[in-house]
């Protein structure tokens, strides 16, 4: 019997590590803080009588590929709209140098901070956070179901 309790209290602290594990896991994060847990939850899975090994390796490449669509959607985003504000900020920098003000405008950051500051960036962020957190989420929700 008391063989028995301590497979069982082995089962339910692997699990407890897994979840541990995938709360770790967030949309934006890195790479490495992605990969880490990643490597965790799974070595963790060898451990089980019962693994299910192959099935969290497929939940977890999906969640690593929407972590890489957001990441990827996002900065597409910004370097058009980028494009888009650049053209005005170099004509701002380019008038106050034309007035003489002995002032210089540092265009990059000028335009970084005009395109994270502008209404489509704005709107598009907002829905793209909504999107991609919603299936964050629900492929969380199948990781855990599997462990």
């Amino acid at each position: 019997m008391m063989k028995e309790n301590k497979e069982a209290g082995k089962g339910y602290f692997i699990v407890e590590a897994q979840n541990k594990l995938t709360d770790a896991i967030t949309l934006s994060g890195s790479e490495n803080d992605f990969d880490l847990p990643r490597k965790g939850i799974l070595a963790l899975e060898t451990l089980k009588d019962q693994s299910k090994y192959s099935s969290l390796g497929g939940v977890l490449a999906n969640i690593e590929k929407i972590r890489h669509d957001y990441r990827s959607i996002m900065e597409s985003n910004l370097v058009m709209i980028k494009q888009r504000v650049k053209a005005q900020v170099e004509a701002a920098a380019a008038q106050m140098a034309r007035q003489g003000q002995g002032r210089t405008l540092d265009v990059e950051g000028s335009v970084e901070a005009s395109a994270k500051s502008s209404p489509e960036w704005m709107r598009f962020i907002g829905n793209h956070d909504r999107v991609f957190t919603q299936k964050f989420k629900e492929s969380l929700a199948k990781l855990l179901a599997e462990l």
